[in-house]
């Protein structure tokens, strides 16, 4: 009976880690930015310059530096900023798998993000599939709102239905052993016309079946301030250092998305 079981919980295991491989091998890239210029690519990612939270957003806390995508909050004559990127209008996902390689440098008070949007959520009500969701592929914040370390948990959340009574969510988490502040990760949606899976590092983390978009979506790369004892804690008191000393935020390797070959 023991043999049986050992059997059994490898063959779940094994089949968890080959869907997962599987899932990504069997994609061809469609579209993607290794942010590999000088300079961010404002053909094809726009850089929102608007007030959100309890952050004013700036193109000038947006760079590409050694390779990479490096968005930084900062703290002027106590005014927070951040950066928030979109692929909309030059660019839309829709099916397959979507995927980047990101480290978060997380700080209370602060939370970044790889997620989709659609235009239409919450115009359009039960009928996600016309309307779109929120795709949340991952979220990070380094402290709760009671100020409990989180820097370890990747979120995945899908809202659809608007923001207000009538918003509806689901979502799961991955804990990893090591605090995701400090290492690269790799982390995927597979979106498909019934669900969506959550992928880390090839591996499947989360499923869901609910609010099944099927109309195109903008991909978003943010960092956000939710104000004092918020979501993601307690914004610092002297803030986030200075645009020179710039600090936390996310950092971004590359961006791909890549559609299914069978």
């Amino acid at each position: 009976m023991m043999l049986f079981f050992l059997v059994f919980l490898l063959c779940a295991l094994f089949s968890e880690v080959s869907f997962s491989q599987e899932s990504i091998q069997s994609h061809t890239t469609s579209w993607e930015d290794d942010f590999n210029g000088v300079d961010i690519n404002t053909s094809i990612w726009k850089i929102h310059e608007r007030k959100r939270g309890g952050a004013q957003q700036t193109r000038r806390a947006v760079s590409i530096e050694d390779g990479y995508l490096k968005i930084r909050t900062f703290t002027e004559n106590k005014i927070n900023y951040t950066g928030y990127i979109t692929s909309a209008p030059s660019y839309l996902a829709y099916y397959g798998l979507v995927q980047a390689k990101i480290r978060f440098i997380g700080e209370s008070g602060l939370h970044c993000a790889f997620w989709l949007q659609s235009k239409k959520m919450g115009k359009i009500l039960n009928d996600t599939k016309t309307a779109g969701s929120e795709i949340d592929i991952v979220e990070n914040r380094k402290f709760d709102r009671a100020g409990n370390f989180k820097g370890n948990v990747a979120m995945f959340n899908l809202h659809w239905d608007g923001y207000d009574e009538n918003h509806k969510t689901d979502g799961g988490v991955w804990k990893s052993k090591e605090d995701l502040n400090v290492a690269w990760h790799i982390y995927a949606l597979r979106w498909h016309p019934t669900g969506y899976d959550f992928i880390v590092d090839n591996e499947k983390k989360w499923s869901s079946t609910k609010a099944p978009s099927s109309i195109p979506e903008e991909i978003r790369l943010t960092c956000e301030i939710g104000g004092n004892n918020g979501w993601s804690g307690t914004v610092p008191k002297d803030g986030y250092g200075s645009y020179e000393t710039a600090h936390f935020g996310m950092d971004v390797d590359w961006v791909r998305v890549t559609s299914e070959t069978n």
